[in-house]
């Protein structure tokens, strides 16, 4: 029961934010989520603009997007999945990334800050201009990437 309220809120939320995006911004609202429990929702919405805000993404999946200005605050995203994604302008900061995979997904611009990656895959992935700061990558696989 819980996880059809979150699909239908989650839901609402991202229909007002495509229009907020398609509009650039006129109409609609931008999406921004805070203490929600996303176990295991696969994401294929645009997220460009979205933030989330303590928010449980554990076992996430985020789908082939091309997504702008994306934020993550202390949020646990461990064995989520982000692939075949062009991410720009992201932030992630007081994150728990552990056991993430991150395959062929091209970062351009971005802040990973105060995050721990323990374990993390990033194969095959690509970071153009991306900050990081007071990281953890203990055990972290980062084959075929580029840094």
């Amino acid at each position: 029961m819980k996880e059809e309220v979150i699909k239908t809120v989650a839901s609402e939320i991202l229909s007002s934010h495509q229009t907020w995006v398609e509009s650039s911004g006129k109409q609609g609202n931008r999406a921004s989520f805070m203490h929600i429990d996303f176990t295991g929702i696969t994401f294929e919405a645009e997220l460009s603009g979205a933030t989330f805000t303590n928010c449980n993404l554990t076992k996430a999946t985020f789908k082939g997007k091309i997504v702008k200005d994306i934020q993550f605050t202390n949020c646990n995203l461990s064995e989520a999945k982000l692939m075949f994604t062009e991410i720009k302008n992201i932030t992630i900061e007081g994150c728990n990334l552990s056991f993430i995979k991150l395959e062929k997904v091209h970062f351009e611009g971005g802040v990973f800050r105060k995050i721990n990656a323990t374990e993390a895959f990033f194969i095959k992935s690509f970071f153009a201009e991306t900050l990081f700061s007071e990281c953890k990558f203990s055990k972290s696989n980062f084959s075929s990437s580029a840094l």
